[in-house]
């Protein structure tokens, strides 16, 4: 494997997976796993970085290149960053999902949310449709669709009274 990141640079790793003869049980080094996603390339530090550049930094592809090359060193294709920026959003919907109860807790804890919930869109492309709590501020649920039609806005708000419960207005 090739892996790149931020913490590795450019490694050549050589991952050996012991078999046991008896049971043909594998055994891998799993810390592995705990740098780089199975069968990934890339280290989850510099899917980080891309992402935050992406969407905390508002920066384009060329603009984090040279950003992680000046910085790091590091010479990443532009294809492989928007692939890293849509995986972070993918690890970073996982997180925000497996906590959703904990979520539900903080907005209990501030008696409930206001939703504020809107679609937007550019010319040609899906509705990026969001549930906010006007209260906290957090963003409760995000989704795509290709229209704001009545089913697809029932899902969503059936899927975000499921996670959070009725807002208070």
């Amino acid at each position: 494997r090739y892996p790149v990141g931020i913490l590795l640079g450019e490694p050549i790793l050589r991952h050996h997976i012991k078999k046991c003869p008896v049971c043909g049980r594998e055994y891998q080094y799993e810390q592995l796993n705990d740098l780089v996603p199975p069968h990934g390339n890339y280290a989850y530090d510099i899917m980080i970085e891309v992402g935050r550049d992406r969407f905390q930094h508002h920066r384009q592809n060329q603009e984090i290149k040279k950003d992680i090359q000046n910085r790091y060193g590091l010479i990443l294709p532009e294809s492989s960053i928007n692939d890293l920026a849509n995986r972070f959003l993918d690890y970073l919907a996982a997180v925000h999902y497996a906590n959703a109860p904990a979520i539900r807790q903080i907005i209990n804890d501030n008696g409930g949310y206001v939703g504020h919930f809107d679609g937007t869109c550019e010319a040609g492309t899906d509705i990026l449709f969001t549930a906010i709590d006007e209260i906290s501020g957090i963003v409760l649920l995000t989704c795509r669709m290709p229209t704001e039609n009545v089913k697809d806005i029932k899902e969503f708000f059936q899927k975000c009274r499921k996670l959070f419960g009725v807002p208070l207005a």
